[in-house]
């Protein structure tokens, strides 16, 4: 039993290094998902909507777009 709950840290700290990494990897994902995905359907959105004064104007909204890449996420993890 004592070697078990010697053992409970050093576990935690491998699920813990294991989360973060995920974590790194998830943000990496989602850089390359707004960067690639996101700008190609937003280009062809406003190829579409051009002849019509374009997707801003047709929505009637503020066309202002805020991503959060401050990757404070994985500076709490660490």
């Amino acid at each position: 039993v004592e070697k078990a709950i010697v053992n409970i840290p050093a576990e935690m700290e491998i699920i813990a290094n294991s989360t973060a990494d995920a974590i790194v990897r998830l943000q990496t994902e989602i850089i390359s998902l707004k960067e690639e995905v996101v700008f190609q359907n937003h280009m062809v959105l406003d190829m579409i909507t051009a002849q019509m004064g374009g997707v801003c104007i047709l929505i009637n909204t503020n066309c202002c777009t805020y991503v959060d890449q401050s990757g404070q996420i994985t500076t709490d993890i660490h």
